[in-house]
């Protein structure tokens, strides 16, 4: 490859998940008793052990505990050397954020995406992002998305150079003429 275009947003987000521990706190409202479980998952079968119907007395929250900032940075890190080793002679261009996205105006029943409000995202992915934009330069997508930047560079680089597409996002399958890499499936070759 002489130009790899690397949607980068997941391999940002995936290096601060990655590096926070998730937990839940569940609070039995009338006795004030709390109490820690590594998931709902596990409060569940506690309760189901113990014969108990979990009511609306039952208040979960999510905690969330990032490691430290240093191993995201380092995930980041790791994740891109182990990129442009895999095309050590390449250009890489990489896309990270989105502005001004159109999709977020559309006049749908449910604003794009909205099913995501409510998820959490990891803590530490701000500083993620500003780590990244001052190391990487990443070109960020003004009016659409960062994989929708990507695809456009990859076809434009695509006329005059051998191009990767570096991208784990399912979309980037329909894209004909670009040889598609998942940096997530390192053991997949390139298609």
């Amino acid at each position: 490859a002489d130009v790899v275009v690397v949607d980068a947003d997941t391999l940002i987000y995936q290096a601060a998940a990655v590096n926070e521990e998730r937990t839940i706190s569940v609070t039995h409202e009338p006795t004030g008793i709390v109490k820690s479980f590594n998931t709902r998952t596990e409060f569940k079968k506690a309760m189901k052990e113990k014969q108990k119907e979990i009511t609306a007395d039952y208040l979960i929250c999510d905690v969330q505990t990032p490691k430290d900032l240093s191993c995201t940075l380092h995930s980041i890190d790791l994740s891109i050397n182990k990129l442009e080793s895999k095309f050590p002679f390449a250009d890489f261009i990489y896309c990270a954020g989105d502005e001004n996205n159109f999709r977020l105006d559309l006049p749908l029943p449910k604003r794009y995406k909205s099913g995501r409000d409510t998820m959490l995202r990891p803590k530490l992915l701000k500083a993620a992002h500003t780590y990244c934009d001052k190391k990487y330069k990443p070109k960020k997508a003004n009016g659409h998305e960062a994989d929708d930047l990507s695809a456009i560079l990859a076809y434009e680089h695509n006329k005059n150079s051998k191009v990767v597409l570096c991208s784990s996002d399912k979309d980037s399958k329909q894209f004909v003429g670009l040889t598609l890499w998942n940096y997530t499936k390192p053991e997949e070759p390139p298609v």
